[in-house]
């Protein structure tokens, strides 16, 4: 059996590129078209979270081909449901902290007049490792992540 913490953990860290961009691509064109703190704010996030999921997702089919992919094909639908079912519960509360705190302190930085793209990248940068820490935990916990050789944490 594959070790799928380590295989989450290793999917996660490689959709941290897309997901930076993501927000950085969200707060420029934000800042661009509207100049509004609270757009950025949400373009930002939303941006990100898009961009993140769909790469982590992305990561997840090409670990799991034989899950997903039959005579050449990708089932995309599996894959979206499994997506909902399994990952999504297991860094649900992990990303809406995440969310709150990386807005609240985008907000700060935007107000001490950091550009756009700098207060975006910079507050990713610090809320980053702690969300990789309660998404890992708590998919550990809910069961998501079953592996031989490692303890459930149940």
């Amino acid at each position: 059996m594959k070790n799928k913490t380590l295989e989450f953990t290793k999917n996660i860290a490689l959709s941290t590129p897309p997901y930076y961009l993501g927000g950085v691509i969200g707060a420029e064109l934000s800042d661009l078209v509207i100049d509004n703190e609270t757009a950025i704010l949400i373009s930002s996030t939303a941006g990100e979270s898009l961009t993140g999921w769909f790469s982590l997702l992305g990561f997840h089919a090409r670990d799991n081909k034989e899950t997903y992919k039959t005579d050449n094909h990708w089932n995309l639908k599996k894959l979206a449901s499994d997506g909902v079912r399994k990952l999504l519960p297991a860094v649900a509360a992990a990303e809406i902290a995440y969310g709150i705190s990386r807005t609240a302190l985008m907000k700060y930085l935007l107000s001490i007049d950091y550009s756009s793209s700098g207060a975006s990248i910079t507050a990713d940068i610090i809320t980053t490792p702690v969300y990789f820490l309660a998404a890992i935990t708590t998919a550990k916990y809910m069961g998501t992540l079953k592996d031989d050789n490692l303890p459930n944490l149940q």
